[in-house]
Order: structure tokens, then C-alpha cells, then sequence
């Protein structure tokens, strides 16, 4: 279903969403297998920026409807 590139970034945002002082060497290594350094750093951080706005949309929802 999904390829061992795909695979290992889905694992690393997982890990992120969940707790991202959680990641092992092991994650990063999956990802460094697959892609560049530039690579891995552009994917790290577009999975940071789009978990910030999802927590901050829920934030401000919550305040707005309260």
C-alpha cells in the first residue's frame, strides 16, 4: 500500500503529532535512507509548521465558539 519512503514519513509525523521530543535516531535514519539532508530538513519542517496550525486553529476555535 504505501512505499518504505512513504512509510518512513509517516512514521516520523506520527511520532511528531504525538510527541515530537519522542523521535529516535531510527526515524531520522528512516527518512535519511530515502532523501537528502535538504530533504528530510523541508519535510521536518513542513510537518512542524502544519501540526502549529492545526493545534493553534484548535486554540482559537475553542476560544471563539467559547
Amino acid at each position: 500500500l504505501f512505499s518504505d519512503a512513504e512509510r518512513a514519513c509517516l512514521d516520523y509525523a506520527e511520532q511528531f503529532v504525538i510527541d515530537a521530543t519522542g523521535m529516535t535516531d531510527a526515524q531520522i535514519q528512516g527518512l535519511s535512507a530515502h532523501f537528502t539532508t535538504s530533504e528530510v530538513f523541508a519535510f521536518a519542517h513542513a510537518v512542524y509548521l502544519l501540526d502549529g496550525y492545526q493545534r493553534t486553529q484548535m486554540v482559537l476555535g475553542a476560544v471563539l465558539e467559547a
